[in-house]
């Protein structure tokens, strides 16, 4: 039986530095909701950061996997957080919910929160779980989890009612994790589809200098099976795509380098980033400073006329195209949000020395032609 382990420590924050609370909405999200979005969020994401000690299947995950496919309602908490943002974010909901580990005061209070919280709230708490990067163990735990439990093959309708209680329901998949290289599967597959480690050459293709040389590069060393070491360089680069070609969105996430951070932050969200000491801080064009030391601060509200950045000269394929003919754009669109679309963040952390972690929503056939781009050379 596994026992509850204590939220890791936070420093103090620093007297001459005070945080001043941003102004910027998250996506809609009302600030009245913004604290306890971040205490749920971060709750959460304890689970997916901190060593998978199951050595079997976690108790009550079966039965809410089948009732995840079983039920026909879309509105439920679940749902919102696995049509949203995937299956990792739907693990950590569940580990959070149904663990024999959590304490009562979660079951009653962050969880009577979370219910009552509105749709984009719990949309804005999904895509958190999503950007936050799991503990090795937890990823292998997540593929055998998926490898073991199968999405089933039906179809599931979508009725107008809400539901009232906390059940677990779906029509779609857009999984979000780590499947090693190689194991790219179709979308007829009853596993996500996840890919990762970019090939340089064609992202050149999709993306102008600019970009792709702010994307970090990695080295994957490994030995082949005649002993002789062998290195390959991508870029960390992924793309999850749901499973049935449903009206969700591909998602993409990009690692900028720090040294580009703040490029990306001013030229997409119009506000700067500024590194002092061991801390960098966001300053909104209203002149408040932001230290992100607790979480990493999500940037949303992109400028629509600067995802220009993201084409190349001439283009391969158009991708700023991909982005406003997104099913969140358009949704956006029907609204009569113009200006600035959230179907690109930035993710930034307060250490200087971190990536940032860009996230675009992506319209599914597009998405698909970048992609032959990315991943046409698989790493061997």
């Amino acid at each position: 039986m596994e026992t509850d382990e204590s939220a890791n420590n936070v420093p103090p924050l620093r007297d001459e530095l005070p945080v001043v609370q941003s102004d910027v909405t998250y996506a809609g999200v009302q600030q009245q909701y913004v604290g306890a979005a971040e205490a749920v969020a971060e709750h959460c994401k304890r689970y997916l950061t901190r060593e998978w000690k199951h050595s079997r299947t976690p108790k009550g995950y079966s039965a809410a996997w089948k009732e995840l496919w079983g039920q026909s309602s879309t509105t439920s908490t679940a749902t919102t957080f696995y049509t949203t943002a995937g299956y990792q974010a739907w693990l950590g909901l569940f580990l959070a919910v149904y663990s024999s580990r959590e304490s009562r005061s979660f079951r009653t209070k962050k969880l009577a929160d979370l219910e009552g919280f509105p749709v984009e709230v719990k949309r804005w708490i999904a895509l958190e779980l999503t950007r936050t990067q799991p503990d090795p163990t937890v990823e292998k735990a997540m593929r055998n989890l998926q490898a073991r439990y199968p999405v089933p093959r039906q179809r599931q309708t979508q009725p107008d009612s809400p539901s009232p209680s906390p059940s677990f329901e779906s029509d779609d998949e857009m999984l979000v994790g780590g499947l090693p290289v190689g194991s790219m599967l179709s979308a007829s597959s009853s596993h996500r589809t996840h890919y990762d480690h970019a090939s340089p050459s064609g992202a050149g293709e999709c993306f102008p200098h600019g970009v792709t040389s702010s994307i970090l590069l990695h080295t994957n060393r490994r030995i082949s099976e005649n002993g002789d070491p062998s290195s390959k360089e991508t870029l960390a680069i992924t793309m999850d795509f749901p499973q049935r070609p449903f009206n969700i969105d591909c998602v993409m996430q990009v690692a900028i380098v720090p040294n580009r951070v703040s490029r990306f932050a001013q030229k997409l969200f119009g506000v700067e980033v500024e590194t002092e000491g061991s801390m960098r801080y966001i300053i909104n064009p209203n002149g408040t400073r932001i230290c992100p030391n607790l979480a990493p601060f999500t940037l949303l509200d992109c400028q629509t006329d600067a995802i220009t950045m993201f084409d190349k000269e001439p283009p391969a394929i158009p991708f700023s195209t991909a982005l406003i003919s997104s099913a969140y754009r358009k949704e956006e669109m029907r609204k009569g949000k113009l200006v600035v679309t959230g179907c690109v963040s930035l993710s930034i952390s307060g250490c200087p020395d971190d990536c940032a972690t860009l996230t675009l929503n992506l319209e599914l056939g597009r998405a698909s032609s970048i992609k032959e781009f990315l991943y046409a050379i698989r790493y061997a």
